[in-house]
């Protein structure tokens, strides 16, 4: 017993990928989580089918989250849910969670028959074969993905090669299944249209009291979320845009003052979520007494993960949500609220990642397309008053959604019975 504590209680370094056993008194140093041999391990481990793996990027978030949560709450007797820690600075604590960086979190991934994930991390150290893989991925894509970008890094290539062939997918409606099989040229059995599990949470409305709490919502009239699409960070080496931050909408027509003036006098709160891979940027604005007004909260993972909050929710709180490329915005069209959407970007995107339909991308976007901050204020008296997108919305909306309901996470479940 003494033995099995010590050895499941070790620590490992995720740079060098060794470790240290101390046992019997006698220190071995050896390298043994390399990707290849945890492939090899993989390959001969019993997987127990009673035991699913869960990850994300961001951890405990996402589509996996709201998987999790389902399965916590209804069948928590018949499998043994454990959550992947994939970032070893994350400060999550729960029931059953380890970090991958440890031996016990590895041992859990490499015996585990069913992984449910989001992202591409896990892709390199587990032999497909050996699992059930179900990437629940991060969203229904607007701008290309998969084998549809352009300057795939090899590695970021291979990747997409395993995950396309060897995981099962779950999408929204049929424009999206096609979508997604040409980004990853998944196998039409391997490719389902069951909704989002994350979609779920918008009809359940949970931690109502507690959200509106949160964000002081009796102290204004309406509720705006902003939520873009990164922009600062770097994907494979590069941004995505050309144009440099000057304010969070990147107008040249931006005017400060008047946008505070702007939200003061409709006693609008306006919710900046920012994408995680841009939340350090935003950080930094604040750091530097930007973006600091009683009209505008910044809300960033931390703040979520610290109140059991999950951004979904506040969507039963906002009159209108303004984005530009994020699929988020795809989610919150089950709300039937609008959406404004900043396309003052539009032609960098095109050109430097592009759009999953090209040139037909905004079909997908049912709302005020917005190049400047004049048209932004106008637009956003519009959606909140007249609404003039409503009819166009719910047009548009049984091609993004088959369902419109709370069963996802359901259905997701009753297909992997059977897998």
């Amino acid at each position: 017993m003494f033995l099995k504590e010590k050895l499941f209680s070790i620590k490992i370094s995720n740079d060098k990928e060794s470790i240290i056993f101390h046992l019997l008194g006698i220190r071995l140093k050896c390298k043994i989580f390399t990707k290849k041999n945890m492939f090899f391990f993989d390959t001969f481990l019993v997987k127990n089918k009673k035991k699913i793996i869960f990850a994300s990027m961001p951890d405990y978030s996402d589509n996996s989250k709201e998987f999790y949560e389902y399965l916590k709450k209804n069948y928590s007797n018949e499998y043994d849910l454990v959550w992947l820690i994939l970032n070893p600075k994350a400060k999550i604590t729960m029931p059953n969670a380890y970090y991958f960086s440890t031996f016990l979190g590895k041992y859990h991934l490499l015996t585990s028959k069913y992984i449910v994930y989001t992202g591409l991390y896990l892709a390199d150290f587990i032999n497909f074969k050996k699992h059930v893989v179900l990437e629940v991925w991060h969203g229904m894509p607007l701008k290309t993905l998969g084998f549809n970008e352009k300057n795939i890094p090899s590695n970021v290539f291979n990747q997409y090669q395993k995950i396309g062939k060897s995981s099962y997918f779950f999408v929204s409606s049929d424009i999206f299944k096609l979508s997604m099989i040409s980004s990853f040229l998944i196998p039409d059995n391997n490719i389902y249209i069951t909704g989002q599990a994350r979609t779920d949470c918008i009809i359940d409305q949970r931690n109502k009291k507690e959200v509106a709490n949160f964000i002081e919502k009796k102290s204004f009239k309406k509720v705006i979320l902003y939520t873009p699409t990164y922009k600062e960070a770097q994907r494979n080496n590069r941004r995505d845009i050309n144009k440099e931050f000057e304010n969070i909408f990147y107008f040249d027509d931006y005017n400060e003052e008047k946008f505070y003036q702007f939200l003061e006098k409709e006693k609008i709160l306006f919710i900046v979520k920012p994408h995680p891979f841009d939340e350090r940027f935003y950080k930094q604005e604040l750091d530097q007494k930007k973006l600091i007004h009683p009209n505008i909260k910044i809300i960033f993972n931390v703040d979520m993960t610290k109140n059991n909050f999950y951004f979904y929710e506040f969507f039963q709180h906002a009159d209108l949500m303004i984005t530009d490329f994020s699929s988020i915005a795809i989610d919150f069209l089950i709300t039937k609220k609008p959406v404004i959407f900043l396309d003052n970007l539009s032609d960098e995107y095109s050109q430097n990642r592009g759009f999953i339909l090209d040139d037909n991308y905004q079909i997908l976007m049912p709302g005020e397309k917005v190049k400047s901050f004049n048209k932004l204020l106008h637009s956003i008296q519009d959606a909140l008053t007249v609404d003039s997108w409503k009819e166009e919305r719910e047009k548009t909306l049984p091609l993004l959604h088959k369902y419109q309901d709370n069963k996802s996470c359901e259905r997701i479940y009753n297909i992997i019975k059977e897998l």
